[in-house]
């Protein structure tokens, strides 16, 4: 849980910042892109993080990759404080963090959506798109999972809600008021 508040904070002073200077597009990309190495070399991360390593070995391959993407220097600043202060291993949360923070400052939400048919029309899912922003009062952004477990219908998660309209969830329910 301390993860997460850290997470929490370094996101927000990463949002202000490029707000107060204008960059928060170029940050946007530059902390998607270094996601995404971590995401393709989970052992990158490892290395970043390890007290073997001098502390000028993993700020010199933090500058490498900054360079080779051409971040922007205060998102390579960012990256050196967090190796410094030892807290690169917590880049993951904080990226998701920040991401939050960017849905929040632009009243965006994300479903995650999951349907029993895979082939299921964008005629429907733009209906099911303009009925969750209805209920959240927020532009909704889809996120499309397939699930057979589900037989028919579809589950939404907005957040810590679930909406389920599926067949497996009201087989569930149809069982649990029976047993009862």
């Amino acid at each position: 849980m301390k993860e997460f508040g850290l997470a929490k904070r370094y996101a927000r002073a990463l949002v202000s910042l490029g707000k107060e200077t204008q960059l928060l597009p170029q940050f946007q990309k530059g902390l998607a892109e270094f996601h995404e190495v971590l995401q393709y070399s989970p052992s990158l991360l490892k290395i970043l993080s390890a007290f073997e390593f001098s502390k000028e070995k993993r700020r010199a391959l933090v500058l490498s990759l900054t360079k080779h993407f051409s971040i922007n220097p205060l998102l390579e600043n960012f990256f050196q404080i967090l190796i410094d202060r030892n807290r690169i291993q917590f880049f993951p949360q904080i990226y998701k963090s920040f991401e939050d923070e960017i849905l929040s400052l632009n009243q965006e939400v994300v479903a995650h959506v999951k349907v029993a048919d895979p082939i299921t029309t964008q005629e429907s899912l733009a209906e099911l798109k303009k009925s969750l922003e209805k209920i959240v009062g927020k532009k909704v952004n889809l996120n499309l999972q397939s699930d057979r477990e589900l037989i028919g219908g579809v589950q939404v998660r907005i957040g810590d809600t679930l909406y389920d309209g599926s067949i497996k969830g009201q087989l569930e329910k149809i069982k649990e008021t029976l047993l009862q």
